[in-house]
This record gives C-alpha cells, sequence and structure tokens, in this order.
C-alpha cells in the first residue's frame, strides 16, 4: 500500500508538491517520483530477479526482499547486447519500470498492461527512451515495461540441466509473476492484466500461451509477431559456448567447462565474440529434466492448450 495514512489525502496534498511516493509492496518499500509531463508516478529499475554468479546463461532466481526503502529512479539498465556496434549492458538488467496515474488507488484500482519489448531476441530494453508512458496513464493505465535478457545470456540452447533454453522467457515469467504478486500494492488490478510487445515481444507472448506456465496474464495483443513463424523456433546448438571460449581463446574440453569459463568473464567480451561469429539466438524446445521448471517442451503445431483458447 501506499507510505501515507491514507492514499485519498496523498493525492489531494501530492497532486502538485510532492517529488516523490513511497510504496509498501510484499517485498519490502520502494520509492518513485512524481513525474513532470503528467499526472503519474514513475518508478524506474525495480529488480525483479537475479542472475546466477556461476551461470550467467542458466536460469534467473527472484530478487529477495528489500531490507530498505529501494529506490527506483535508475532507467539506465539494459541488458548485454550489441548497441550502436559498441557491446553494451550489464547482466544485473532484470529489472521492470512501473508508470502510476496518481488516481490510483485501493479503493479505485486501474488496469494493468506489460510491455515486452522487441529486438529479435538480440536487442531492446524497457527505457523510456524508446517506450515512454505518457498515452496509457492518461487514459488511466499502470503501465508495467520490463528487461529480460538477450542473446547468449537469454536464448542459448544447449540441451542440459544448466542451460536448457528460453532463459530470457523464463525472465519474463518471474517478471509476470512479480506483477501478479506486486502491482495492487500500486493500485493495479491483477484481474484486468494485458500483456503486449511487437516482434520478438509478440512471438514471446504466443510462446507464454504455449508454454507449460501458469497462465499469469488476463488478456494478450500480438502485434507484427507470431509463434507460428518459421524463422522463430532454433534448434540446439551444442557448440556455441564452444566457439565462443576459442574465439576468446579458451580450450574448454567440455560444455560445461565452456559454460564455466564465460561466466567468469565480462558480458561484452561474450557478446562481441558471439556476434563476430553471427551466432544466432531464439526460443527452442526444452527436455524435461529432474529439478528444472521449463517453459516450453513442443511446438505450436502439437499444442492443444486451454488457456490459449480462453484468451482474450
Amino acid at each position: 500500500m501506499w507510505r501515507f495514512e491514507l492514499f485519498i489525502l496523498l493525492n489531494a496534498l501530492c497532486y502538485v508538491t510532492c517529488s516523490y511516493i513511497i510504496v509498501d509492496t510484499p517485498v519490502g518499500s520502494v520509492s518513485g517520483v512524481k513525474a513532470s509531463d503528467g499526472d503519474y508516478y514513475a518508478f524506474f529499475g525495480i529488480p525483479y530477479g537475479v542472475v546466477n554468479r556461476s551461470n550467467l546463461f542458466g536460469v534467473a532466481e527472484r530478487h529477495p526482499k528489500f531490507d530498505e526503502v529501494f529506490e527506483a529512479v535508475d532507467d539506465s539498465i539494459f541488458c548485454p547486447q550489441i548497441l550502436n556496434q559498441i557491446p553494451q549492458g550489464s547482466i544485473d538488467c532484470l529489472q521492470l519500470n512501473i508508470f502510476v496515474p496518481t488516481k490510483a488507488n485501493n479503493i479505485h484500482r486501474l488496469p494493468v498492461m506489460v510491455h515486452i519489448h522487441g529486438g529479435s531476441f538480440f536487442g531492446g530494453s524497457k527505457s523510456t527512451n524508446t517506450y515512454g508512458p505518457k498515452y496509457l496513464v492518461r487514459h488511466d493505465v499502470i503501465l508495467v515495461v520490463i528487461n529480460y535478457r538477450l542473446g547468449p545470456y537469454g536464448f542459448m540452447c544447449l540441451d542440459i540441466p544448466e542451460v536448457p533454453g528460453n532463459q530470457g522467457l523464463k525472465d519474463q515469467v518471474l517478471a509476470l509473476r512479480w506483477i501478479r504478486e506486486n502491482i495492487e500494492s500500486f493500485g493495479g488490478d491483477i484481474t484486468k492484466i494485458t500483456v503486449f510487445g511487437v516482434s520478438a515481444g509478440g512471438h514471446s507472448i504466443e510462446f507464454h500461451l504455449l508454454s507449460v506456465n501458469e497462465n499469469l496474464f488476463s488478456n494478450a495483443i500480438i502485434q507484427s509477431g507470431s509463434a507460428e513463424a518459421a524463422t522463430v523456433f532454433t534448434d540446439h546448438d551444442k557448440v556455441a559456448p564452444l566457439r565462443i571460449a576459442e574465439k576468446l581463446s579458451y580450450n574448454a574440453n567440455s560444455l560445461t567447462d565452456a559454460i564455466n569459463y564465460l561466466s567468469t568473464l565480462e558480458p561484452n567480451l561474450v557478446i562481441q565474440a558471439s556476434n563476430d561469429l553471427s551466432i544466432t539466438y531464439k526460443p527452442c524446445t526444452e527436455q524435461i529434466f529432474e529439478d528444472v521448471s521449463p517453459f516450453l517442451t513442443r511446438y505450436w503445431v502439437n499444442a492443444n492448450i486451454q488457456k490459449v483458447k480462453d484468451m482474450p
């Protein structure tokens, strides 16, 4: 809930004078800022997941609860990628932005729209430079925009438990679960969560409909992207980490050895080497491994999933 005696009182007092706000959520307190270009609050860079430092290519975990107030004011973080022909980004990128109209409260809950960015699964981010909130918040909608891992870190498919594939899609699952569990604290209505995205974002949404996971949203808008596209899936590429390691002057003796070595390097080195080798990364079907939660275990042509039929 909002950190004041009464949200309605806060709404009246802070409409003009307050520059920041604190929200108490199930994962701890988060502070945001009053936007200068509209009647909404902005929360930048809230972490929802943590990448395993010993295996940067594996499945991420939930971010722990905040011990202190998290200051959500930094929109600069994006996942490793080639941007303007330069490898950039941070592996600590599993973050989301939330934009909340000032009228949202525990009594007047607003619908939520979650944007999954495109970029062919190797580029893009949650940045407001590309995806701003002004149009949607004017229509009484809470907007959430997420980062997820890309390229080798998000979509390397090795058909082994350590790197089963679809890590970037599983990042999205973590984000969607975070939203369902916390967005009510921001005045959101969890029965009215719509995901939308273009290109790889649209592909991702349909993959969520086809996945073995629980349904985490109530509506879907798929823009210029479909899981049925012939070029969306890839086969497992068990030589990719070996090739990247060799490019970086390391002769790995196994997939595990290569993954362990690459996890010790700066992501920008790995991204550049992978780009130089023209390796592509996309979603794949996964084997079922013990103690590993899969995302996609079958091609869409073999799917007969009720949540697809029920989705508006």
